[in-house]
């Protein structure tokens, strides 16, 4: 009897297949031993309300909770084919044993066992599972193929993904109807965005809140006679340094040439190691900063690199470690990628490729996927974007094994007239990995750097003294990167207790998408901005007492801490708390909300659209900035508007001259703000 085989895409299924000399057959894989194939991901889906009673298709509260006593799958019209072929093949023979190789993670589980419900295969006396996390190279197949485990042994994570599927599923469909039918708007919710979109709201209410504090710094410039540096007057309050003065009350005419007496000088050497290797997470965030993609652009780019050029690891990995067994391959890695990044290699440390080094080579925070790494080079057909993101993996593989960043920090503390200042100087002692990371990162001024080599600090002396004015400033608008950071790392407000993580690598970028699909935010520059539609859903789900579980952080990772310890208890505490909102739950009735199309490129409101044009929310401010919906005979619809208050041009536009002559063009807004015709042959041009 074979053996079948079931990967989760395409480019997995030709890897087993290729380790395993088994040719393709018409629509899969398969010889005397080994019959493989592959899903497309999900072949199946949860099924609608309605496709469990017809009358449910209609949204009406007296329906709700709609609770399945069993939940129903339904194939994926989109891979309605390929679920076809997965369970004929699955149905046509008895095998010796059936190897599930989708995935090693909770959502790889769960597709293999909708498709194996979905074929009819009840007895799983014969189903395997292949549990790998290191790249899928033909050694590694072959090798690990061999130690199989009985499907039982993943029961607790099958289980888990079911209950999670489900949890999302009662959420997303009782609560998006509730508040959909009391508000008289459609608002979809979720058990996770919710929470994600109420963060990225408190942090905006609270910088449109705060209220800066002035103060004062006062700054003296000191010198030998030949070099001068900074140095801050500080008082000590509770142990620590202040250098914040309320007011300016100083007589710095006193100072002038006044001697500066160095009371003490503290010298440490400091070594900063390269980060860890990049997971998903890590690489969305450096692909916003570097090259401003969104989260959703840099995944659908690494599953490109992955299933179609093959030249990078399996890329929605929690992980930032190898395995202890991983070394050898990184080393062949190296030595594949050194010659032609040669630049990459001068502060290489080969004694890191060892797995003492925890830092790089740690079983213990090994999750389902080892770390991104490299895996050959990138083709060249492949677009500079595609290019770009892949060097972001390249680079950090070579920094993790470069020597570290070592630098002498010097702290100068002296005494003036019986003022006391303070100095900083940094030098470095050894680039080390930042000589490939040189001109990746966003710069900070640091003012507090100076340089004290060949300072005489015997004779010091004030040159200058001067008082700077400065405000406090809030935390920072959340950007795609930091919100990233925020779901993977959450903290309680109140305690700064480090929560789990919102959302999986996986899923984070779907959930910001999500958001921005759904209109309740948008990309204002690199801010992310809440539009007035994702204020209303805070505002009505902060009413109801019943509903806050939705918006807190806390309740959000508590469920999925309880998720992992105990399914039963998860399940049963999403189905009370979807009941208990369905029946006392009061929601604000009003008219449409108007849905902003974008931000005003003039005062930066919000654009709403009227029946003859689209106008700026600022027009009670005086802004006069519209777009009208007839220009030159051709229309200008919503997606044109966006195109447009982002720098873009619309498509092709069938237009009429005054003279009644017809062309056609693109429209693009000039530096005026006005709309501007681009013609074909100027498009050939940009």
């Amino acid at each position: 009897m074979r053996t079948f085989i079931l990967a989760e895409k395409p480019s997995v299924a030709k890897s087993f297949a290729q380790s395993l000399n088994v040719r393709f057959s018409i629509d899969h894989y398969e010889n005397d031993e080994y019959v493989i194939t592959n899903c497309i991901g999900h072949l199946y889906q949860a099924c609608y309300p309605e496709d469990y009673d017809i009358k449910l298709k209609k949204w009406l509260k007296d329906d709700l909770p709609i609770i399945p006593q069993i939940f129903k799958y339904k194939v994926n019209e989109s891979v309605k084919t390929q679920a076809k072929l997965v369970s004929t093949l699955l149905r046509k023979e008895k095998y010796n044993k059936i190897i599930i190789a989708t995935d090693a993670g909770r959502e790889g589980e769960l597709i293999a066992s909708i498709v194996l419900m979905m074929s009819g295969i009840k007895d799983k006396s014969n189903v395997y599972r292949f549990w790998c996390s290191s790249a899928l190279t033909p050694q590694v197949i072959q090798n690990e193929i061999k130690k199989v485990k009985h499907i039982s042994e993943y029961a607790g994570i099958e289980k888990q993904g079911y209950y999670r599927a489900y949890a999302d599923w009662l959420v997303g469909i009782n609560i998006t109807r509730l508040v959909t039918l009391l508000s008289g708007e459609t608002l979809p919710c979720g058990r996770v965005k919710t929470a994600v979109l109420n963060e990225i709201l408190s942090r905006e209410n609270e910088v449109a809140n705060f209220v800066p504090k002035n103060f004062f710094e006062y700054i003296a410039l000191v010198s030998d006679g030949n070099k001068s540096f900074n140095a801050k007057m500080y008082e000590s309050v509770d142990g620590k340094i202040n250098t914040q003065y309320d007011k300016d009350s100083l007589d710095k005419n006193l100072f002038l040439n006044k001697i500066f007496i160095v009371e003490n000088k503290d010298t440490q050497m400091k070594t900063v190691n390269a980060e860890k290797l990049l997971n998903l997470t890590a690489l969305q965030k450096k692909a916003f900063k570097q090259l401003n993609l969104t989260p959703e652009q840099t995944l659908s780019v690494a599953q490109k690199l992955y299933e179609e050029y093959t030249c990078l690891s399996y890329p929605r990995t929690p992980s930032r470690v190898m395995g202890t067994t991983d070394v050898e391959l990184t080393k062949e890695i190296f030595e594949k990628f050194s010659h032609s990044r040669e630049r990459y290699t001068t502060f290489i440390d080969k004694s890191l490729f060892t797995e003492k080094n925890k830092n790089i080579y740690n079983d213990e925070l090994l999750e389902d996927h080892h770390a991104l790494i490299p895996l050959a080079e990138i083709p060249n057909e492949a677009t500079d974007v595609e290019k770009a993101v892949f060097e972001i993996v390249v680079k950090q593989f070579f920094a993790v094994f470069s020597k570290p960043y070592e630098y002498e920090q010097t702290t100068l503390y002296l005494d003036c007239d019986g003022k006391k200042f303070i100095a900083n100087g940094k030098k470095e002692k050894q680039i080390g990995w930042k000589s490939i990371m040189q001109n990746d990162d966003e710069q900070v001024d640091d003012e507090d750097n100076n340089d004290f080599s060949n300072i005489n600090t015997s004779h010091l002396y004030c040159k200058q003294i001067k008082a700077v004015a400065k405000k406090t400033k809030p935390k920072p608008l959340y950007r795609f990167d930091t919100i990233l950071s925020f779901m993977e790392n959450p903290r309680d407000k109140s305690t700064d207790k480090k929560l789990v993580g919102l959302g999986t690598p996986a899923t984070r970028a779907k959930i910001l998408q999500d958001l921005i699909d759904d209109k309740y935010i948008q990309k204002s520059k690199k801010n992310l901005q809440v539009l007035e539609r994702g204020r209303f859903l805070i505002a009505q789900l902060q009413k109801n007492k019943c509903l806050l579980p939705l918006i807190d952080t806390q309740t959000t990772t508590d469920w999925e801490e309880m998720l992992a310890r105990d399914c039963n208890a998860f399940y049963d505490g999403i189905k009370d708390f979807v009941k208990n909102a369905c029946t006392t739950v009061t929601i604000d009735a009003r008219q449409k909300i108007k849905t902003s199309v974008g931000l005003c490129p003039v005062c930066h409101e919000e654009i709403y659209e009227s029946k003859k044009n689209y106008y700026c929310s600022g027009y009670k401010n005086g802004c006069e900035f519209v777009i009208w919906k007839d220009v030159a005979g051709a229309s200008i619809h919503k997606d044109d508007v966006a195109k447009l208050l982002t720098g873009g041009k619309t498509a092709l536009k069938k237009c009429k001259s005054k003279a009644g002559k017809d062309f056609t063009c693109m429209f693009k807004l000039n530096s005026e703000n006005k709309i501007e015709f681009v013609f074909a042959d100027e498009k050939s041009r940009n």
